[in-house]
């Protein structure tokens, strides 16, 4: 089973005050929330989300949603997003997992 990897800062403007948000995209917590067989394998959903509030009080939301499809490859990404602006995304992408990645290799020698 794939996972998501995100790499680089996060980085959203509060719309209320202008106050910058910065998260690193590695801390992110990934959960797998949906899961279908298409012809080629499976399509995952994985899902991303918090809420935080700013300093000035307002609320700031963050849902980021990734779709992999066919295994271990990026077929789509969406932040959502309120309160804030989006100033720099996450470099995302799908990575294989441990077990699979040595079989990977043990098949390939």
């Amino acid at each position: 089973m794939g996972t998501v990897n995100a790499n680089g800062k996060l980085q959203y403007r509060c719309t209320k005050c202008d106050k910058v948000h910065m998260r690193s995209c590695s801390d992110l917590v990934w959960q797998l929330s949906e899961s279908k067989q298409k012809p080629f394998g499976e399509q995952k959903y994985f899902v991303s989300a918090w809420k935080e509030s700013c300093d000035c009080g307002a609320e700031i939301s963050c849902q980021f949603l990734v779709r992999g499809y066919p295994f271990n490859c990026l077929d789509g990404e969406e932040l959502q997003i309120s309160g804030a602006e989006l100033l720099q995304p996450c470099n995302i992408g799908i990575k294989e997992s441990i077990f699979l990645s040595s079989m990977g290799a043990a098949l390939t020698r």
